[in-house]
């Protein structure tokens, strides 16, 4: 029908409105000032920088992505990272105490859905700033053992 098209038209463009889009390299966001963020979501970004890498735990571009994203990311500020990688992504994404971590593995066959990981940015008084948008987001994902 083409009046919904059109009011799913108009609905898309207003939440458009004042969005501006940045290419720039995760491991320097040097442009981007510090605690302006509420949300960061990366979809397979990591994946792509650390394919080369022998241990995303301690690979020099993962962590500094890691530490980019934290300095921008607001107090209660949430990084949520969709990632294949498992066995030491968690370690990186933690940034030696920035984030506290949670980890779920999207619902279906597990060899087929990627990991969702909750990356809850530390407060200055060293407990968590929680935020209901990464719960919302995360509602219907089952939890990795």
């Amino acid at each position: 029908d083409q009046a919904s098209d059109k009011e799913g038209d108009a609905e898309a463009e207003a939440m458009r409105c004042g969005v501006q889009w940045l290419a720039m390299d995760a491991a320097d966001l040097s442009n981007l000032t510090s605690a302006s963020f509420d949300v960061a979501l990366e979809k397979f970004t990591f994946d792509a920088m650390l394919a080369d890498a022998k241990d995303d735990a301690t690979d020099p571009r993962g962590c500094s992505a890691v530490r980019e994203l934290h300095r921008v990311l607001a107090p209660s500020g949430v990084l949520i990272s969709v990632a294949w990688g498992e066995k030491r992504r968690p370690v990186m994404l933690r940034g030696g105490g920035l984030f506290e971590l949670d980890c779920q593995r999207l619902p279906g066959d597990a060899r087929q859905r990627p990991l969702v990981y909750t990356c809850k940015k530390q407060g200055p008084s060293g407990g968590l700033a929680a935020t209901r948008v990464a719960d919302a987001i995360l509602s219907a994902a089952a939890p990795v053992a």
